[in-house]
């Protein structure tokens, strides 16, 4: 009965001392960044929490707070975007005449007008593309360089390269479409379809004359009836690029300008380059369901299709 009386005692007293240390504050290190207004009208934080930028109303001006830093005072604050590292920050402004991008605290430019989704930084957030109408002329302006003027700018362009070195967009004028690569018009064309980057390089679908092609650094490939909303699409290492094409009423796998047999229809979402290099697909012939595969690079062969028909 003494042990076991003893036993209860020191449990008790190792939980009060569980309890006591529970108990205590942590001392941590606190340094004052700034405000926080009272009044938030809208946020934007980082992923990491650790940066955030308040848009507040005073009267009927907005000001936007990066971090507890007050900027200047706008009719209206628009897009708003932080760097892929944090350390720059860039939002539309509307002036109550001009709209306007303040990237770092620094004006650019007034014009009549910015495109929703814009502005956009680099993947190495060391540069800055919007796209802007002045007049009835639309422009890229990059590194807060404008760019030639054209009467229309091709949605979810401009594109930065993956290594941040290139910037691709699609522009319109006198009715045909061009990409426009560092400056450097190529086309014309009747149409644009999706862009590719891997490194330094660009894919892109175009309709060329009668039919689509893929362009890969500025070559393009043998015409199709079609190219799928989501191709072209660059292997990991950008060696290698794939797409789904549309051969007359049937669809297929082109890899680096080779193809696969023809099929009743893709699934959407491919093609897919795997980890072993493989591209993948998932395609239809008939009442079957394939999963296409290409075959392991090395092996001397181009393709793996499935069987034909008899």
């Amino acid at each position: 009965m003494i042990a076991r009386v003893r036993t209860v005692a020191a449990v008790l007293g190792a939980c009060a001392l569980c309890l006591n240390a529970l108990g205590q504050q942590m001392k941590v290190e606190e340094q004052l960044a700034g405000t926080m207004p009272a009044k938030v009208e809208s946020f934007l934080a980082t992923p990491d929490g650790l940066h955030v930028a308040v848009v507040t109303t005073q009267a009927d001006r907005r000001v936007v707070l990066v971090d507890g830093k007050a900027g200047p005072e706008y009719k209206w604050i628009g897009e708003r975007r932080f760097s892929p590292d944090a350390s720059r920050f860039a939002y539309v402004a509307f002036t109550g005449e001009k709209y306007l991008v303040v990237c770092d605290g620094q004006e650019g430019n007034p014009y009549d007008a910015i495109a929703a989704g814009w502005p956009q930084f680099s993947p190495d957030g060391k540069r800055l593309a919007y796209v802007v109408q002045k007049g009835t002329d639309w422009m890229v302006v990059v590194d807060g360089q404008e760019g030639p003027a054209y009467t229309a700018i091709l949605r979810d362009t401009p594109v930065f390269s993956q290594d941040s070195s290139a910037v691709l967009y699609g522009a319109q004028k006198k009715g045909a479409w061009y990409a426009v690569v560092d400056g450097k018009e190529q086309g014309p064309y009747k149409g644009l379809g999706a862009v590719a980057s891997s490194g330094k390089r660009f894919a892109y679908a175009a309709n060329k004359d009668t039919a689509w092609v893929i362009v890969v650094d500025g070559k393009p490939s043998t015409g199709f009836a079609g190219v799928a909303p989501l191709s072209p699409v660059f292997s990991p290492d950008g060696l290698q690029w794939a797409a789904v094409v549309r051969v007359g009423t049937k669809w297929a796998l082109v890899l680096d300008g080779k193809r696969t047999a023809d099929y009743d229809a893709v699934i959407a979402g491919g093609p897919t380059f795997l980890p072993n290099g493989r591209v993948e697909i998932l395609a239809t012939r008939g009442d079957k369901l394939y999963r296409v595969r290409t075959l392991l690079p090395g092996t001397g062969q181009i393709m793996m299709g499935t069987p034909k028909p008899k």
